[in-house]
């Protein structure tokens, strides 16, 4: 009988536990929808970052639709997607277009004021706790 010699096993690397470490992970992104007609549903769960998701969304739903208001005979049928990042202050930054539909410039600005214009409060501590200090991204459908 012929001797079989073992090859050596491969051994498995142990996850990095230095908290000095994070690899370039994003924890979440919010995908949103305000439309003109009718009020928002939103399908949020039933957790700190989706009671969060519903108090920023009436926050600049809000906002918006009194600009909507306000600037009614600019308004043209179409949509907006707008990208923006949320401060675990509440402090909205680096706010910009990436998509839309037969938009124009009005609606354009008055969407930018209703985001940055909205009064979003604070995270709560167990999301600041969750994000680690991070923003959280926001992505919003505007529908005219």
């Amino acid at each position: 009988m012929k001797k079989v010699s073992e090859s050596p096993k491969p051994t498995v690397a142990k996850p990095l536990n230095d908290p000095a470490f994070s690899g370039n992970q994003k924890k979440a992104a919010i995908v949103g929808s305000i439309s003109r007609s009718g009020r928002s549903a939103l399908d949020v769960a039933d957790s700190p970052l989706g009671r969060y998701q519903a108090i920023v969304n009436k926050a600049i739903e809000q906002e918006w639709q009194r600009n909507c208001t306000r600037h009614r005979d600019f308004i043209t049928p179409g949509f907006l997607t707008v990208q923006f990042f949320l401060e675990p202050s509440g402090k909205v930054r680096s706010v910009r277009f990436v998509g839309e539909m037969e938009t124009g410039e009005v609606q354009k600005g008055f969407t930018l004021n209703a985001i940055r214009d909205a009064e979003i409060p604070p995270m709560p501590a167990a999301l600041k706790k969750e994000f680690a200090k991070e923003p959280l991204e926001l992505i919003f459908n505007f529908y005219f």
